[in-house]
């Protein structure tokens, strides 16, 4: 086994339907051999910190995301065990500040590129969840 040199986190999402996340801090690594995987061997770490046990996850075979730190390997299962993606997220952060915040203060800072990318944003948000109650995209003026 190679150690791993610094800390190095990997998620990924149970096959079991239930799109559970869990995994944990790779301690090391095993070399490819001949028509073989590396494997990662890994210290399962449950949401309470505690360390339940080590085991080896071959990789290219099943989809596991890897971080820098815990949080940031498991929101990226999370993200993708619901179907999500970062600009999805940006785009219900946008959906939000028009709806709740101060949308002309924030759009007056911007260029009109960045103006009609954020109405943009807005828009493809409201679409998806909102679906039966179009909107008037003349109400996201700045």
């Amino acid at each position: 086994m190679i150690p791993q040199p610094y800390p190095l986190w990997c998620a990924e999402v149970s096959r079991d339907g239930k799109s559970e996340v869990w995994g944990g801090r790779i301690i090391g690594w095993i070399p490819a051999d001949g028509d073989e995987h590396a494997r990662a061997v890994v210290a399962r770490v449950d949401p309470d910190g505690g360390t339940r046990r080590t085991y080896e996850r071959p990789l290219g075979t099943v989809e596991v995301w890897l971080g820098d730190t815990q949080e940031q390997a498991w929101s990226a299962a999370r993200r993708a065990a619901a179907g999500s993606s970062p600009a999805d997220e940006l785009d219900g952060a946008m959906h939000t500040v028009w709806l709740e915040g101060s949308w002309e203060w924030v759009t007056k800072k911007m260029t009109t590129e960045q103006r009609e990318a954020a109405v943009a944003a807005v828009l493809r948000y409201h679409d998806q969840i909102y679906a039966d109650e179009p909107l008037d995209p003349s109400a996201l003026r700045w």
